[in-house]
């Protein structure tokens, strides 16, 4: 895990999206063992529609979409 954020990190910084002063990552945040498909079925559920308000989701533009290599696009539903 420490890779992940070490390079997460390095990727946010190098497009201006985080400082060296910003605290990016939780000490150890709250970890679950998830034991079922249903267990992290829950967590799913909870991450994308039990936290309040949605932020912009994007979603990865296929070549079939547009021509060019893939980008993001903002999705345009709503959840609520």
């Amino acid at each position: 895990m420490g890779t992940l954020k070490l390079e997460c990190t390095k990727a946010l910084k190098a497009a201006n999206l985080a400082t060296a002063a910003d605290r990016i990552w939780a000490n150890y945040g709250h970890i679950r063992i998830l034991k079922s498909p249903y267990a992290i079925t829950k967590a799913i559920n909870y991450v994308l529609q039990g936290q309040g308000p949605p932020m912009e989701t994007y979603r990865e533009t296929t070549a079939q979409d547009s021509p060019g290599s893939p980008t993001l696009t903002p999705t345009t539903q709503s959840r609520y």
